[in-house]
Parts: C-alpha cells; structure tokens; sequence
C-alpha cells in the first residue's frame, strides 16, 4: 500500500531525497509524550519509506531496562498509537536499529555509554 501526502508539491526536488545513516536520541523515553506521540511518529517514517537504512531509535532514561525491553515498550506504542498499520516487516527493520541506555541526567559515564 503506497501513502501519498496531498500536501506534497511533486515539483519540490528535494522531498525525494533520503538522509544518509541518522538517528535519535529520545531521552526520557518512558514517558506519555515518547510513548503515545514520537515512538509511533518515528514507526509511522518508517512504514512510508521515509527514514534512512541503518536508522537508529536510542531510548535514554532511569530505567534498569535492557535492548529487549526498550524494544517490546517500542511495538506496544506503535501498535497502538501509530497512525499506519502495522506491517511486521517494517518492524522488524526498524528494530534491528532500536537501543536502550540506562542512565541520569547528570551522570557522565551514562552520557559515554551512549
């Protein structure tokens, strides 16, 4: 299924183009705003093709959470809050780029880590 944007200008060359590798750092990832707006925001780039191969989703917070963790808190947001489908290979790509780091605010060594 193929989503067109009606705001989208055909004419405008520079929509077309792709970022090289990127990523985000979402910190204080375990709140409303990361949970029920950015998380699926970011699933929802992916589902359209719209995010560079090799993106990755870095989730920083208190949490003592591991990758795996990150990861099944990541796709209960999407497929919940998402404004696209579900499509399991395009989570699946967009998994193999999703971290977590452990850390606080004014901590250096967690700000190493990541």
């Amino acid at each position: 299924m193929t989503f067109v944007n009606p705001l989208r200008d055909p004419h405008d060359r520079r929509l077309g183009q792709i970022a090289g590798p990127s990523g985000l750092v979402i910190f204080g990832v375990t709140g409303d705003l990361s949970r029920k707006k950015l998380m699926p925001a970011v699933y929802d780039l992916a589902n359209r093709g719209l995010l560079p191969p090799g993106f990755a989703l870095v989730g920083f917070a208190r949490r003592e959470w591991k990758d795996q963790d990150f990861l099944a808190v990541v796709r209960e947001s999407v497929t919940k809050y998402a404004r696209t489908p579900f499509r399991e290979d395009v989570w699946r790509q967009l998994a193999e780029g999703i971290r977590f780091v452990e850390g606080d605010f004014d901590d250096d060594a967690a700000f190493d880590r990541l």
